[in-house]
């Protein structure tokens, strides 16, 4: 009997090393994670102290119009000839955001507009990581996001134009109100998800898993490079009946996804260590506005859809293996499916597969 007890005694404190030893693997990824981005950062600190907001910037190139040097000061200097590393700094900026803020637009004082404007366009034009974290600052406040507002589209299209450089720079200064922001924002003001084919009586063939923004929201686009590369995207026609919408007639509209062209900005602009955050902290961009296409995948050449989540419940259809279904509950071992047939039942998920 003592014996008995000694072993499981033995299995049990065996099994609480095991686990502190798990613990302690996972706290030590955590943290060399966090000093591999820490020290990224002082690299980052470290270089371009020098430069200016105006250095590096072509103003014919500009995406944003309407926007000079020369014209807007703050302490007897030009706003365009402050260094990035003075904004870096905690004191200064939050003295030249107090300036900014206290600037009236009855009289003519558009510094806070100017200097927003500024900033976009030098993140279109350079890759300064350190921009990231001054634009996440100005975001913050309560005030200046206001006007920020007003540019949110440009904000939006310089998102999808450079989506690493956002992400790069939440993972380095450890900062994600900006881009969850604009994760959780920037569907519904330029993407398509299916509800909208549905409530709209449109017919939208999608083969394979998408994130859809039409046609014409893209040709509103500033950023030619930006256009050019969604317009050698896949794309697929999406045909609309007659409504309220389309002014009681018929319409076609293109739809471009953009999903690889984010997946590939991400993979082929962000190191390993940022890739990582990327996943543990966003997991996937715009998710609820992915179309998710699923098909059957079995070896038999079809399988069953049954009534109730077993193996032995009634059979309402044979799927054949390859054919498109609509996926409507992904929770637990047996998912709930919508046949081409419109029947409603169980398949497991193992004899699915997203495309």
């Amino acid at each position: 009997m003592e014996m008995i007890l000694d072993v499981n005694r033995m299995r049990m404190l065996l099994l609480v090393v095991f686990l502190i030893l798990i613990g302690c693997k996972k706290a030590d990824d955590k943290n060399e994670l966090r000093n591999q981005i820490a020290e990224q950062n002082i690299n980052i600190n470290n270089t371009n102290n020098n430069a200016k907001l105006s250095d590096g910037i072509d103003l014919s190139k500009s995406f944003i119009k309407d926007i000079e040097f020369h014209k807007f000061k703050y302490e007897n200097e030009f706003i365009e000839n402050i260094k990035i590393s003075s904004l870096q700094d905690n004191l200064f900026r939050m003295k030249f955001f107090n300036f900014l803020n206290k600037r009236n637009f009855d009289k003519g004082e558009y510094e806070q507009v100017y200097f927003i404007k500024l900033l976009l366009v030098r993140i279109q034009q350079t890759n300064d990581e350190e921009l990231y974290y001054v634009l996440n600052e100005l975001f913050n406040d309560n005030s200046l996001s206001y006007h920020l507002e007003d540019y949110e589209l440009s904000l939006f299209e310089l998102f999808l134009y450079k989506p690493s450089f956002f992400i790069r720079g939440a993972c380095l200064f450890k900062k994600n109100n900006l881009v969850d922001y604009i994760n959780k924002s920037l569907p519904s003001a330029l993407l398509t998800n299916e509800k909208y084919f549905v409530d709209n009586l449109a017919d939208c063939d999608v083969e394979k898993s998408s994130l859809l923004i039409d046609e014409e929201t893209v040709d509103k686009f500033s950023i030619k490079e930006l256009k050019e590369k969604i317009k050698t995207q896949s794309f697929v026609n999406a045909y609309f009946s007659p409504s309220i919408t389309t002014a009681w007639k018929s319409k076609t509209i293109v739809e471009y996804n953009i999903l690889p062209l984010l997946e590939q900005n991400i993979k082929s602009n962000l190191n390993e260590v940022e890739q990582k955050c990327y996943r543990d902290e966003f997991k996937s961009l715009f998710e609820s506005y992915i179309i998710h296409v699923y098909k059957i995948q079995d070896s038999d050449g079809f399988t069953n859809l049954r009534k109730e989540k077993s193996s032995t419940s009634a059979i309402i259809e044979k799927i054949k293996s390859g054919e498109k279904i609509q996926v409507l509950n992904n929770s637990g071992d047996w998912w709930l499916v919508r046949t081409n047939s419109d029947n409603k039942g169980y398949v497991y998920k193992s004899k699915i597969k997203s495309e």
